[in-house]
């Protein structure tokens, strides 16, 4: 009886511990481009930005020119003293799409991991293009991210 007991309690501390987004997952600002930003230069591309610097640059390659009334559009604030910003191209063919975008930290590798699940509902063959940003709190000074996107 005790043996039963133990094992037991054994499997359920085993499954509770396994469960990710109980332990290290960040709350975290995710956004997608308006109409003045464009995702199309960052085609294939994963980046971290951890300055102001980085990210003014990167808000005018990004931004359209010639779109009206987007001169002076800006992207959401970021602390760089308290945050960073990760961001990741995809890519769907589909009439439309949802997101489950989740930020990790692993403390015990001093990195982190953008998880984002990527659904497509319809059958339409419309190019569907998002720049997926994540603005999450800053763990350390390291940089290090896994970026991992699966379609569904």
């Amino acid at each position: 009886m005790i043996t039963k007991l133990f094992k037991l309690v054994f499997i359920i501390l085993l499954l509770t511990s396994c469960n990710k987004d109980d332990d290290n997952s960040l709350s975290a600002n995710f956004f997608e481009f308006d109409d003045c930003f464009s995702a199309i230069p960052l085609k294939d591309t994963e980046l971290v930005i951890s300055s102001e610097e980085e990210y003014l640059e990167f808000q005018e390659l990004t931004r359209r020119h010639f779109t009206l009334n987007c001169e002076n559009a800006e992207l959401p604030k970021v602390n760089f003293d308290t945050q960073i910003l990760m961001g990741v191209f995809s890519f769907v063919s589909s009439c439309n799409v949802s997101y489950k975008r989740s930020v990790y930290y692993e403390s015990n590798t001093d990195s982190y991991t953008y998880a984002i699940a990527v659904s497509p509902e319809g059958a339409c063959e419309m190019l569907i293009t998002s720049f997926n940003c994540a603005i999450v709190p800053k763990q350390s000074e390291s940089t290090e991210v896994a970026f991992s996107i699966t379609y569904k």
